[in-house]
């Protein structure tokens, strides 16, 4: 009778024991991941807000603002100001033996070959070709966004045709299982529904996982915490592209950020060559002011007005204004290259994007017929096999046909989706 009741406490106490560890669990357990609407422009004007790499580069454009104002008060006089003092040991007088020096000096470039002004000008190019490079980030950021949103577009599309054919599977087992207990259908019909529900039940953990997955890719590009759940606010339509081939080369030609900044680099390189002439033209300053000294050892004081103008020429530089020239000359043709080539690669974005966009549309259409076409022979297979005069294998394989008839709609609509979005990145416009 002791050893029952010690088995019995011991039995309370392991219960008790677990439930305190299930009671800590559960106060531990985080909480509810927030959830979220987005339509793509708002996920667009999201990641553009909170996007750290973005910020940095914004930063560029304030750097490059900074420094044009540094080119400009170059140009414009400095005023600096002086004191000394100075103490005189031994001392030969009877008064006091120290003297008081204060000075003001105003400096006024006059002339330097236009080197300051085309400093200025280099300034005011590169704040422009700051802010076109951070237009060329947005452009690329916005292009990996909409690629996100597509991305967990198709994959919540995947999951729901998983969970359709989940759904199929089951009932097909359940009109299986009763068509055996009725003897009019084999064992074998039976654990063949068991087979086909258990791996679409696999396929649809597959599915599920790859929209947890896209989710948290979506997520980080805008921003925002993983474990929120984003329910996309999808368009019913897609948008058709009306533009010719050679409309969309000559629109990217115009509107792609690169090339602007390539052209302004070219302008930047053009003006550095008045910098480098600068070099060997006179650079003259001017100069005024005034001092007042102070003498207690001879108890006078006195002010002096100065005004002076420097100039300075260089005679010999031992070639090094003529290979900056031959620098300077080498970049431009350098930058002429590399436009070219950039225009080159251009139309071949342009050109590949639009082709696989077509190709895109044209799957579309012929998977919206093949997918006609499966719904219609799944319906006939089903009521064949309610009736009787078809098999259990029949009607699987029309399921499974229904099946990969929706998987390759959805991808051909999210594919399009996603090939439209390159082809607006290769323009650089929505389309």
């Amino acid at each position: 009778m002791k050893r029952v009741r010690t088995t019995a406490c011991l039995i309370m106490a392991g219960a008790l024991f677990l439930m305190a560890g299930t009671m800590a669990i559960a106060g531990e357990a985080p909480a509810k991941a927030a959830a979220i609407s987005l339509t793509l422009q708002e996920s667009i004007d999201l990641a553009l807000k909170n996007n750290v790499s973005l910020k940095a580069e914004t930063q560029k454009v304030d750097i490059a603002a900074d420094r044009l104002e540094q080119a400009r008060s170059q140009q414009k006089f400095t005023v600096g100001a002086g004191v000394s003092a100075s103490h005189f040991e031994p001392n030969p007088f009877p008064v006091n033996n120290t003297s008081y020096d204060l000075g003001l000096q105003l400096d006024q470039p006059l002339y330097n070959g236009g080197r300051l002004k085309a400093q200025e000008t280099q300034a005011e190019i590169a704040l422009e070709q700051a802010n076109v490079d951070l237009e060329t980030r947005k452009d690329e950021l916005i292009l990996s966004v909409k690629r996100a949103f597509y991305g967990l577009a198709k994959a919540q599309r995947l999951e729901v045709v998983a969970r359709e054919a989940v759904d199929q599977a089951r009932a097909h087992l359940d009109v299986t299982q009763k068509f055996y207990k009725a003897g009019t259908v084999a064992k074998y019909d039976v654990l063949r529904a068991q087979t086909q529900l258990a791996q679409v039940q696999q396929n649809l953990v597959t599915a599920s996982n790859g929209v947890r997955l896209s989710m948290n890719s979506l997520n980080n590009l805008l921003g925002i915490d993983l474990s929120t759940t984003v329910q996309l606010k999808l368009s019913p339509e897609v948008k058709p592209v009306k533009r010719s081939l050679n409309e969309l080369i000559s629109l990217a030609w115009e509107q792609r950020p690169e090339l602007r900044s390539l052209a302004l680099s070219a302008r930047i390189n053009e003006v550095g060559r008045t910098i480098v002439i600068s070099a060997v033209r006179p650079n003259v300053s001017g100069t005024l002011g005034y001092s007042i000294l102070h003498q207690d050892m001879s108890a006078t004081s006195s002010g002096n007005l100065t005004v002076g103008i420097s100039a300075n020429l260089s005679l010999f530089d031992n070639g090094l204004t003529k290979a900056r020239l031959s620098e300077n000359s080498n970049t431009a043709e350098q930058l002429k290259l590399s436009a070219d080539d950039a225009r080159r690669n251009i139309s071949l974005q342009v050109r590949q994007s639009y082709l696989q966009l077509q190709q895109d549309k044209e799957l579309i259409e012929a998977s919206r017929q093949a997918l006609e076409q499966a719904e219609e022979g799944n319906r006939i297979a089903a009521v064949r096999y309610q009736s009787g005069v078809s098999t259990s294998v029949e009607l699987i394989d029309a399921q499974t046909a229904l099946t990969q008839a929706r998987i390759n709609y959805s991808n051909a609509v999210s594919d399009y989706e996603i090939a439209l979005s390159e082809l607006e990145r290769a323009v650089s416009t929505e389309l």
